[in-house]
């Protein structure tokens, strides 16, 4: 299917505490299949690393072993930050429904109370912008409310592709994974 230059973190104890070359990778796979703005994806579908070398079919689908369907819904800005909210409240539980994500850069406060976390958010190198719809690119499971996220559940959704074609398409166009193939730093800490 392709080849890594890197280890790709998919690791139980990093992935659903903190940002991960993983993360990265699998939702930019779903933001780019599906030409959404952001994709967003809880940690729990997420089930090993890659080390460097050749990967194979039977990778992706150790990485992703649940049938899962990328789903598509149009939100409003408030909605990004309740995301965002919901998954940094969950940061350092190791708790599945954390999230990884792209297409955003979320500034936040680590020191402050759940729920009063993120100071700010840009989409597509603009900060979000209020009373503005955002196309955003999940699975079903979370747009369902899954792992306690609610957040999704009231707004009209589209099923795309499964999420094993998606990423292994993606690693495919890829070719071979480097440094470069994937951009971090999507999460961002600030002292206040």
């Amino acid at each position: 299917v392709s080849t890594t230059e890197v280890f790709l973190d998919g690791e139980k104890s990093n992935i659903r505490n903190k940002e991960t070359n993983m993360g990265d990778l699998v939702t930019d796979a779903m933001r780019i299949s599906t030409g959404a703005q952001v994709a967003i994806l809880n940690a729990d579908c997420l089930r090993a690393s890659f080390q460097e070398g050749d990967l194979i079919v039977k990778n992706v689908y150790d990485l992703m072993p649940f049938v899962n369907y990328a789903t598509t819904l149009s939100v409003p800005d408030s909605v990004l930050y309740q995301e965002m909210e919901y998954s940094l409240g969950l940061m350092g539980e190791t708790k599945g429904g954390y999230l990884q994500f792209s297409g955003m850069t979320v500034t936040y406060d680590p020191a402050a109370e759940p729920g009063h976390r993120v100071i700010s958010i840009q989409v597509e190198g603009e900060d979000v912008q209020m009373d503005t719809e955002y196309s955003l690119v999940t699975i079903e499971y979370v747009a369902a409310g899954g792992d306690d996220n609610i957040y999704l559940k009231d707004y009209e959704t589209h099923v795309q592709e499964a999420m094993q074609y998606i990423v292994e398409d993606y690693l495919k166009e890829l070719g071979t994974i480097t440094e470069s193939s994937i951009e971090g730093g999507r999460l961002v800490p600030v002292q206040i």
